[in-house]
């Protein structure tokens, strides 16, 4: 594992404390044993082959379930409860910033870990075992397999301005006006990117090309805020900014369709202790947002 996380045996065999050559001879070793090989020399140092890949993953699984066992032992001996969630980094601003300092504020015996990871990248992390529990968008059309989907809210993606944005001054806003201003735009892929692109077919338009690519929700809005950009951000977080935010949301056309936020979780995985109270917060906290929710029980 060592060797694929440093990306050579050199590096590895000083994070390990053992000479190169006997690092070498136990790789060596492991692959006559398995009949393979896994790993492989580029330009770039040392890659994992498929069949590497495939043992990285799983031995990284066994040794995260080890070490979480170990904390679950210690809660119920009394021991500090853990939460490890990924999550968007849209969500991790609001709603889950707030329900993790209520769950904090209610004096919890806990400790949080909060990861951020775009949508692409939280299943393949949750199913290495970096966290318990995914918060993401939902897809209808996706294939989870060993993984369980529970939906918790929805978001509408919202075109956005500053308060100061000269389309303001027109009664209604189309399309074809947008495209005079540069626009600030999630990664190729990115579900409010697609969501957007169909908006603009819809209407019988290309997606704007003058562009700058952004995951972030604070780079976006402080970028908004001092130029005529637009941008498209999660409605939830534009709700949280209430009357101190200085963007303003437009309607371009029609309002874009809603997406499904929801947890993933590991099939066979119990959640961890404080995860129900965590759940229970989050909902409530959306609900004070005015975000549409559904009993995860349904």
């Amino acid at each position: 594992m060592e060797t694929i996380e440093l990306g050579g045996i050199t590096k590895a065999s000083r994070s390990l404390n053992i000479t190169q050559p006997a690092l070498s001879k136990t790789i060596s070793n492991l692959e006559k044993k398995l009949k393979c090989i896994l790993l492989e020399r580029g330009r770039f140092g040392i890659r994992p082959t498929e069949f590497g890949e495939e043992l990285y993953l799983r031995s990284k699984s066994i040794i995260t379930e080890l070490q979480r066992a170990e904390t679950v032992l210690k809660e119920m001996t009394g021991g500090t409860s853990s939460l490890s969630i990924g999550a968007l980094p849209s969500l991790s601003i609001t709603p889950v910033a707030e329900t993790i300092l209520n769950l904090v504020s209610s004096k919890q015996n806990v400790r949080i870990q909060l990861i951020e990871k775009p949508s692409v990248d939280l299943i393949p992390a949750l199913r290495r075992g970096e966290f318990e529990v995914a918060l993401s968008t939902l897809h209808p059309n996706q294939q989870l397999n060993g993984l369980v989907e529970t939906i918790l809210f929805y978001d509408r993606p919202t075109i956005v301005v500053a308060k100061n944005h000269p389309l303001l001054n027109k009664t209604e806003i189309s399309i074809k006006d947008t495209l005079n201003y540069g626009w600030i735009l999630p990664r190729k892929g990115a579900q409010h990117r697609v969501i957007l692109e169909n908006h603009f077919k819809k209407f019988g338009y290309s997606i704007p090309q003058e562009i700058i690519e952004s995951q972030s929700v604070t780079f976006t809005q402080a970028l908004l805020t001092a130029s005529d950009f637009i941008g498209i951000l999660p409605n939830h977080s534009i709700q949280s900014w209430g009357q101190n935010q200085s963007t303003c949301p437009i309607n371009v056309g029609s309002p874009l369709p809603e997406r499904t936020i929801g947890m993933i979780h590991r099939a066979g995985h119990a959640l961890p202790l404080p995860f129900k109270t965590f759940l229970e917060m989050l909902l409530i906290t959306c609900e004070g947002l005015g975000i549409r929710t559904q009993d995860p029980a349904q």
